[in-house]
């Protein structure tokens, strides 16, 4: 490592060639950055004796080639921005021009189109050697002309204050870096770049991230294949050159490979060197890629997955929650390697959904949320075996957790928070539900309050006096959903026949028409009008309770196969979670509660049997009295269901044939501990 103080014209000069590496992302220097570059020219000629532009950093090989070639890794964008400047001082002034082209932009030692000194990425490159042969042919919206327009025109502001061009060009050698040699062969480019305070434009975690990737790939051809092959595709085609997202990626990707709440963007860029230090870089861009076209399903609109599926993300992002990104790599991922198929990745995302409306109506911490996501894959599916009832293992996690943090409501919670909650307070919910409920999807209307949000004498002199709204009333209804709606424009003040006029001409037609109907709006008709919506979200996002008791959590326990009345003897020892009877499923875990519910079920389909065994054979204890031990099946038949599990055993083996039912009907779901 070498490092030292020169003027920028010393490190500019000569049989050099500055090369900018493909993972160097593209010049961003926006006016501040160049005004503030002209400022200090413009202070060097007046006052100052030099000026400390910065640090630059560049590998160089231990023997150097002809011409020098400089891969900088630091210092690009003052770099770029002085070789602009020198050019548009250069097409300002015919006589210096030849000195400028020669002594800075050009290596005199090369001959052809390739002596440019200056080889910046791709597009940058093609409209600098542009503003070199024929300014008008450079993309006028690129960051490279917008510098020089910036640049010329500063220099024919100081060619009317009476500067020279060789006057500016004497300041300009004023300026002053520090260079940092690193050598290919000893030094850690990487390490050194991370470590610098550079005065530019800060590094993005995702610039980062992909100066990791590539650094240390020390042949250029082969790091230019990794960086067109995947880099390329990751940043423009899956992440849409948006870098915020491109970020935003990287943290859920980070998560999900971690399997951490605790990842914070801080820490980000430095996890994730540590996940992927001693990994081959061809297997972690290949797996990068994959995910960040599953994110780009997430955050942006695409025709790659059904309707249903994109409906549900675009559903995720109104409701503004992207704490399940984590779990969804998984479940996308699955889909990709059809281990679910397309309904079963439409039903839970639909679940999903369901369960954000859920928690955010019914008030549960979102604090606990992200941990519940990252987590929920690995807990959903930590027997293998759930996956052969995917949609149902993770409902069922979801419905029958003991924590309240990861709980779904009733359905009585939840259509009763929806009732009393002042659900405008959550504007975010209340837009979401309100299109949800009219069908629409349209920004530009508003949330109107029908009584106005600010009670007046005018809304109460038009009801009767046995309906005008009380103080009381007036601030527990006002924000509640059926006091709301979409409509183009509101007017707060006015009237209930002016709002009825206004909502008669607004796109949520479906979800005004019970408001036009009436022909006053008291705190009864709210109260309906809440408790009718309320009832329809429900019904849109009710999820039942996961009952499969095949679906276990507990790595520890094992399923017992096919146990049924005839080898129940050889599973004795092992835990009930359940039964099947005619194929369908029942959770239970007590073998008394289990006997009750299978003797009401056989009482159903067929009451005479029991009714025929009363007080006739003792080996059923079937009786009319109710005794202690005995449990109710219907008013006038009691059975005794306090019995070891032997006899509830060979009760059932007899009682089945007379419903006509095979011994094989019934099967018991246990496992071993």
């Amino acid at each position: 490592m070498n490092a030292q103080q020169c003027p920028l014209k010393e490190f500019i000069q000569g049989e050099k060639i500055f090369q900018l590496p493909v993972y160097q992302r593209n010049y961003a220097w926006h006016e501040r950055h160049v005004t503030r570059f002209l400022d200090d020219i413009e202070n060097l000629m007046v006052e100052r004796k030099n000026h400390f532009l910065g640090v630059i950093v560049y590998v160089a090989d231990r023997i150097p080639s002809t011409p020098a070639q400089r891969l900088i890794i630091d210092g690009q964008q003052r770099l770029t921005t002085a070789m602009i400047f020198l050019l548009a001082l250069a097409n300002s002034n015919e006589t210096l021009a030849m000195k400028i082209s020669r002594g800075y932009l050009q290596n005199e030692f090369i001959t052809g189109s390739n002596n440019v000194k200056l080889h910046l990425i791709e597009q940058d490159q093609i409209n600098f050697l542009a503003l070199m042969k024929n300014p008008d042919n450079c993309d006028h919206a690129s960051k490279i002309w917008i510098s020089y327009l910036l640049c010329k025109r500063r220099i024919a502001q100081w060619n009317k204050l009476g500067q020279t061009a060789q006057d500016i060009l004497d300041a300009f050698e004023k300026i002053q870096i520090v260079y940092l040699q690193l050598l290919a062969d000893e030094d850690d480019p990487q390490l050194i770049f991370e470590s610098i305070n550079s005065t530019g434009l800060e590094l993005s975690t995702a610039d980062l991230i992909r100066n990791f990737l590539l650094m240390d790939v020390r042949d250029p051809a082969e790091q230019q294949r990794l960086f067109k092959t995947y880099w390329i595709p990751i940043a423009e085609k899956n992440l849409h050159r948006d870098n915020a997202r491109l970020n935003e990626f990287f943290l859920h990707y980070v998560v999900f490979k971690k399997e951490s709440a605790d990842i914070t963007k801080e820490r980000l860029y430095e996890t994730f060197k540590d996940i992927f230090r001693k990994e081959n870089r061809e297997k972690i861009f290949l797996e990068i890629e994959r995910f960040s076209g599953y994110f780009e399903a997430f955050a942006f609109e695409t025709e790659k997955y059904s309707a249903p599926v994109q409906k549900s993300l675009n559903d995720i992002a109104k409701l503004k929650q992207t704490t399940c990104y984590p779990f969804l790599f998984h479940l996308f991922d699955d889909f990709a390697n059809e281990i679910i198929d397309e309904k079963t990745l439409e039903d839970v995302l639909h679940l999903i959904v369901s369960y954000y409306v859920q928690v955010i109506v019914c008030g549960m911490a979102a604090s606990s949320r992200r941990e519940l996501f990252v987590k929920l894959y690995s807990r959903a599916f930590a027997v293998e075996s759930n996956k052969e009832k995917y949609y149902e293992s993770i409902k069922k996690f979801l419905t029958t957790q003991n924590t309240m943090r990861e709980t779904l409501p009733s359905q009585e919670e939840f259509f009763n928070s929806l009732v009393e909650l002042k659900i405008l307070n959550n504007k975010t919910l209340c837009r979401f539900i309100l299109e949800d409920l009219a069908g629409i999807d349209s920004e530009r209307l508003k949330i109107v309050p029908i009584m106005p949000e600010i009670l007046t004498k005018t809304w109460n002199d038009a009801l009767p006096k046995s309906k005008k709204i009380s103080a009381e009333d007036h601030e527990r209804l006002r924000y509640t959903l059926g006091n709301l709606t979409l409509a183009e424009r509101d007017a707060p003040i006015a009237s209930f026949e002016e709002k009825k006029s206004i909502l008669s001409y607004s796109p949520a037609r479906e979800l005004n028409r019970d408001v036009i109907d009436k022909k006053e709006w008291t705190a009864h008709e709210i109260e309906e009008r809440t408790w009718v919506l309320a009832r329809k979200v429900v019904d849109r996002y009710k999820v039942e309770q996961g009952s499969d008791p095949r679906i276990v959590f507990d790595t520890q326990m094992e399923l017992i196969p096919d146990v049924t009345l005839e080898t129940w003897n050889e599973s004795m020892n092992g835990l009930l979670l359940g039964y099947t009877l005619e194929n369908e499923s029942h959770e239970i875990k007590k073998w008394r509660e289990m006997f009750e519910e299978i003797l009401k079920t056989l009482d159903q389909k067929s009451p005479n049997v029991l009714q025929d065994l009363i007080d006739k054979d003792d080996t059923f204890r079937v009786s009319r009295r109710n005794f202690l031990g005995s449990s109710r099946i219907r008013e006038g038949i009691y059975v005794r269901t306090d019995l070891d599990v032997e006899t509830i055993i060979e009760i059932l083996k007899a009682l089945l044939p007379m419903y006509e039912l095979p011994i094989e009907s019934l099967k018991f779901i246990m496992a071993r501990d």
